[in-house]
């Protein structure tokens, strides 16, 4: 068994507090916002491999996030987290978004329904005996259960399955545009939230039409909704399609950029796994394994977890020592290794590189060539490939997140890499300044995302919504991280809020 399967991750996780390795505090945000006292809309949006399908994976689990992140759980679900009904529809399964594309609300319907009977523990959801379930909320699931079965067995002596079923469409409507919105009132008032969690909504987004998103809108009347994206719905959806409600909504819907895992996060990631084989021979990759796949990798979580895998499979049988490395310590050895490796992810990184726009390719080549530092000019370019992850910030240069991927980089453009760039001497632009005084004059202090951009942009309320900015504010924010790097003082985000300016740690 490889600890490194995706499946195996997952029940290796499953049950266990401790063993969560991701997106942690996204998690736990997520969890929290579609559970509060009334539903609420997420969405979710991150390139591809990090992490979004595994994040819903486990969030819907019975024994994943209502079961390790329990404290994140709202006032009224935390007592007996089993009331959250978690919905997932996967848009990446062409027969789904197919389905989706011709009748969005019937699929949502289809799968309540699905839902609810596995919950309930009934064939068919559509037995219950509706009329027959009064609208007192019942003290847990356990006792809605045992209620619904008692009713169906005293409805059974009356009428056979067939009936109940049509009792149960009389009473909530046969379309399901008129059963989904009674079917949600219905577990409302029996204490329980749906949770509709879409995974890959842009496989579908093309074909649905305005009405499809109005009808999304009327949902959150009753029901929390989850959004997965690779891009922002407003990049995504046509202008004219944009003047449902739902949009209205989208203007100030919480939305969390997902990109890549933290560090600690990142060697958890390779160390931990293979311990919980307790049936398989011990297996450890050494700080120096740790240190070359992470070189190759970065901090992508898919890109971390394939090589880990094959990996594995590649050298699970090697003998070592406790302390020794598991991967050739040969220098050409690695270097023949490191091409080998390159191979699993040609394809993944040349769709990734015929995506981008055309001044985005030449300024990741020019980052791969070490042509470019922290005090280059923010151009537009520059600014789309740090908000979408795609490089990271060291000694006051840009470098490409992943080295297999600044290799195919060199190898695609035919970039000659700088042997010997000069050193760095960072000097602060004068929004930098600004904003390192905003930070400063509140040290210690969490200064809010919407405060700073109202300052540094010079945005009120009522000209617009400051959140147009963020992607501007986080480039900033990178940039001088990557200039106070060496710094005694650094930049600190206090997640969903803003950021503070806090001691380096030793």
């Amino acid at each position: 068994m490889n600890p490194y399967r995706q499946d195996t991750l997952l029940n290796g996780m499953l049950g266990k507090e401790d063993r969560f390795i991701g997106l942690r505090d996204e998690l736990e945000w997520v969890l929290a916002r579609v559970s509060e006292a009334r539903p609420s809309a997420v969405s979710l949006v991150g390139p591809v491999g990090v992490g979004k399908s595994f994040l819903l994976a486990y969030l819907a689990h019975p024994q994943g996030a209502r079961w390790s992140f329990r404290h994140a759980i709202g006032q009224r679900f935390v007592d007996d987290p089993e009331r959250l009904l978690f919905v997932t529809l996967d848009f990446s399964d062409a027969e789904v978004a197919k389905r989706a594309s011709a009748n969005l609300v019937g699929l949502l319907y289809d799968e309540l329904l699905r839902e609810l009977a596995g919950l309930l523990k009934l064939a068919d959801a559509r037995l219950i005996p509706l009329d027959r379930i009064a609208d007192a909320r019942p003290a847990t699931v356990a006792a809605l259960r045992a209620l619904v079965e008692q009713q169906l067995d005293h409805a059974r002596e009356e009428a056979d399955d067939d009936e109940l079923r049509e009792r149960f469409d009389a009473e909530l409507g046969t379309a399901p545009l008129d059963a989904l919105p009674a079917l949600l009132r219905c577990l409302d008032s029996w204490g329980l939230r749906a949770v509709f969690l879409i995974d890959d909504f842009d496989n579908v987004i093309p074909a649905l039409k305005r009405a499809d998103f109005d009808h999304l809108r009327a949902l959150l009347a009753a029901a929390s909704l989850v959004i997965v994206t690779r891009k922002a719905l407003s990049k995504l959806v046509p202008t004219e399609v944009q003047t449902s409600p739902f949009f209205n909504l989208v203007q100030w819907l919480d939305l969390r950029s997902l990109y890549f895992w933290p560090p600690e996060e990142a060697r958890l990631m390779i160390t931990e796994p293979p311990k919980w084989l307790t049936k398989s021979p011990p297996f450890r990759f050494s700080e120096s394994d740790v240190d070359f796949i992470l070189e190759l990798t970065g901090l992508h979580p898919d890109l971390i977890r394939t090589i880990c895998e094959e990996l594995y499979m590649r050298y699970r049988r090697r003998p070592v020592e406790p302390t020794g490395d598991v991967l050739p310590a040969d220098v050409e050895e690695r270097r023949f290794l490191r091409a080998q490796l390159a191979t699993l992810f040609a394809d993944s990184f040349a769709a990734l590189w015929h995506r981008l726009p055309e001044a985005e390719r030449a300024t990741l080549q020019d980052i791969a060539a070490g042509r470019m530092t922290v005090d280059d000019t923010l151009t537009p370019s520059l600014n789309a490939v740090i908000n979408l992850g795609y490089i990271v910030c060291e000694q006051g240069r840009y470098q490409l997140f992943s080295g297999l991927f600044h290799d195919y980089v060199i190898e695609k453009t035919g970039a000659t890499p700088n042997p010997a760039p000069a050193p760095v001497r960072a000097q602060l632009t004068e929004l930098e300044t600004k904003l390192l005084e905003i930070l400063k004059s509140r040290q210690g202090e969490t200064v809010e995302r919407e405060e700073i951009i109202a300052a540094l942009y010079d945005v009120r309320p009522a000209d617009g919504d400051p959140r147009t900015h963020n992607s501007r504010l986080d480039a900033l924010i990178f940039r001088l991280r990557g200039k106070l790097e060496n710094e005694p003082q650094q930049i600190e985000s206090i997640r969903g809020q803003g950021y503070r300016l806090v001691a380096a740690k030793k």
